[in-house]
């Protein structure tokens, strides 16, 4: 899963799905319009991914993000409240 801005406000969300070999299977692309950072932008990018998932109904599925923060989000289940208040 990566994340790019795209220039204009809105952000690229690219996906790839790969077997356990990195032989890709399945590619997938969005684009989110007005997220205000990289770590929105990659939170959307595994939320897509895990709705992917889920839909396709694979399993034994490892999720790489280029985002340590929304990684160790998930792993601990704490959420950072950093951007909390913000407007």
């Amino acid at each position: 899963m990566q994340s790019i801005l795209i220039g204009d406000g809105r952000w690229g969300l690219g996906l790839v799905l790969r077997r356990s070999d990195g032989r890709p299977v399945a590619v997938a692309t969005r684009v989110a319009e007005a997220l205000q950072d990289a770590s929105t932008a990659e939170a959307l990018g595994v939320d897509v991914a895990l709705d992917w998932i889920c839909a396709s109904r694979w399993n034994n599925v490892t999720i790489k993000s280029d985002s340590k923060l929304i990684i160790d989000s998930i792993n601990t289940g704490k959420l950072p409240r950093v951007y909390w208040g913000k407007s």
